[in-house]
């Protein structure tokens, strides 16, 4: 293997015919000083081309070093130590690879696909143990992909106790062979496996094949397939006992397509998504499945069938918990939410659609809990938006706006205020205060009924006109 360091790269292609200066030789020769013997032009962009064209190129602080795997960089690391070893080592690849990478825990890394592909050889592609590690490709075509090709192995596999940031780069298994949820066609797997804490930042792509979107495994896993067998340790998950019961999971923008499941967030999982555009082009597949705990709040999310599952189980691992404040939710055939025996729902706000004209857009259990208290839902009719009505929060139900389509708001009889913007739209509220703090500029408040005030009521915009209406 050949190795070479730069101290100061950019000082020494600047300056090096003019200062002493080290030359390296073969890994494990002794480095010898130049003294005052002047190193040509061709000599030192012989140097510098050396970190170009070796297969990966490793840099920490002012010092760079050349060499042959990624594994051998990464054995050249020591342990992040804020007083002595603090600087990120970043490993850049300058060629595709093929290895199984293993990062160690407490070792600050970053890896930069620079438009290359790496591949597994038989294991997971990256396995991650550190609480610092970040994924990126800073290629200008953004080319960069981590692919899996065996079966029951993924892209990236994130160990109980890690953390890893995916600012980056496609995920894939383009060998992925599953023909439908039973049948695994001998090689299927997660693309992205989360134990610990991961986060997905935009310019991301997840995908499985580009021929096949994974009909067996699902995208993303979040949590434990089993939870009670793998803290027996009877199944090959770790013991969630040893990752204190959580698995979380942040996304906040990329494109992520297929899957059995497109992001499934299984036991323990603790699911955030702000961003993102999630494909689901199977029949009778969620975009994304809730098992224990999720937040959404923006993103865009399509689905053949259901948009957006959610269940509870017992046991402790599945709360079935589940809020939505934003994002656009469309399906072709199914409900854009649904929610489970035991499930708890909380929505707010965001999109949500079906083609389908005879499938309610909201699906919620008899015994599930659900406070439903905004949202709007476009061609959709005032009994479709929710099967069932207990579901609305007190005071709230299906309201229509004036260009006739539905939304769920405060309904005219529980309103005690209603504002009148410029342009004639109006909005229900169930308090005088929560309509003066939201009424727009040059907007009017119209009281619904009489009110008693316990303190005084302060409006944020200016030219707000308050109409008592005879009360």
């Amino acid at each position: 293997m050949k190795r070479r360091f730069l101290s100061t790269l950019m000082a020494l292609v600047l300056a090096l015919s003019l200062v002493p200066t080290a030359a390296f030789a073969e890994e494990g020769e002794e480095i010898s000083a130049l003294g005052e013997t002047e190193t040509s032009e061709s000599e030192t962009m012989e140097l510098t081309d050396t970190l170009d064209t070796s297969a990966v190129t490793m840099t920490q602080n002012e010092t760079a070093a050349s060499y042959d795997t990624i594994k051998a960089a990464i054995e050249a690391t020591s342990e992040y130590d804020s007083s002595l070893n603090k600087g990120q080592y970043t490993i850049t690849l300058n060629q595709d690879l093929t290895e199984d990478v293993v990062i160690p825990a407490n070792h600050y890394i970053k890896i930069d696909l620079n438009g290359h592909t790496l591949t597994n050889v038989s294991d997971h592609t990256i396995t991650n143990n550190s609480t610092r590690t970040y994924i990126v490709d800073t290629s200008e075509d953004k080319r960069g992909v981590v692919d899996n090709i065996s079966h029951g192995k993924g892209a990236v596999y994130n160990n109980i106790n890690a953390n890893i940031t995916l600012q980056g780069g496609t995920y894939t298994r383009s060998a992925e062979t599953g023909t439908s949820s039973s049948d695994n066609g001998g090689n299927s797997w997660y693309v992205l496996k989360n134990f610990g804490t991961m986060t997905i930042k935009a310019g991301v792509t997840v995908k499985f094949s580009d021929d096949n979107n994974g009909l067996y495994s699902s995208l993303i896993g979040n949590g434990w397939q089993n939870s009670g067998a793998a803290e027996a340790g009877t199944n090959n998950e770790p013991k969630p006992s040893d990752g204190g019961n959580q698995a979380k999971l942040t996304i906040s923008g990329g494109s992520f397509t297929g899957g059995q499941i497109t992001v499934k967030n299984d036991d323990y999982g603790v699911l955030s998504i702000t961003g993102g555009d999630f494909t689901q082009p199977s029949e009778d597949s969620y975009a994304v499945y809730n098992a224990n705990t999720a937040t959404i709040s923006g993103g865009t999310f399509t689905s053949q069938a259901t948009v957006v599952g959610s269940d509870h189980f017992d046991g402790g691992a599945n709360t079935g918990k589940l809020t939505i404040s934003k994002g656009t939710f469309s399906s072709e055939n199914g409900s854009a939410v649904s929610v489970g025996a035991g499930a708890d729902l909380t929505l707010s706000g965001g999109t949500f659609q079906t083609k389908n004209e005879s499938a309610y857009v909201i699906g919620v259990a008899e015994t599930a809990t659900a406070e439903v208290s905004g949202g709007s839902f476009p061609g959709a009719t005032e009994t479709q938006v929710v099967n069932n009505t207990s579901a609305f929060k007190e005071g709230y139900g299906v309201v229509t706006n004036q260009d006739g389509t539905v939304s769920v708001g405060v309904t005219d009889e529980s309103a005690e205020a209603v504002v009148i913007a410029r342009d004639g739209s109006s909005t229900n509220y169930l308090t005088l205060s929560a309509a003066a703090k939201a009424a727009p500029a040059g907007s009017t408040i119209r009281l619904q009924n009489d009110v008693v005030l316990t303190s005084g009521v302060s409006t944020v915009n200016y030219g707000v006109t308050i109409d008592l209406n005879g009360h």
